[in-house]
């Protein structure tokens, strides 16, 4: 896993696997975006604000993503 901040944009993306992106999901209201592979596999998350970043570890209790993104729902937490 590999995380990039862009301090101009206040933005971080996570590298969770290597791969061809084959799609981009936003996964609304949280404002994330994950890029997938034409398998369904997570390839990355992107957090438009490091505000949301927070939150996510801190609702989830780390940056745990699923292997496959089965929809938005998988990262929203019920």
């Amino acid at each position: 896993m590999r995380i990039e901040y862009d301090r101009q944009a206040d933005a971080i993306y996570v590298n969770v696997n290597d791969g061809e992106h084959a799609r981009t999901v936003e996964v609304a209201p949280i404002e994330i975006y994950v890029d997938v592979d034409a398998e369904g596999r997570t390839l990355g998350v992107e957090f438009l604000s490091f505000a949301t970043f927070a939150r996510y570890i801190e609702v989830h209790g780390g940056l745990n993503f699923p292997e496959c993104f089965t929809g938005p729902e998988s990262l929203v937490p019920a």
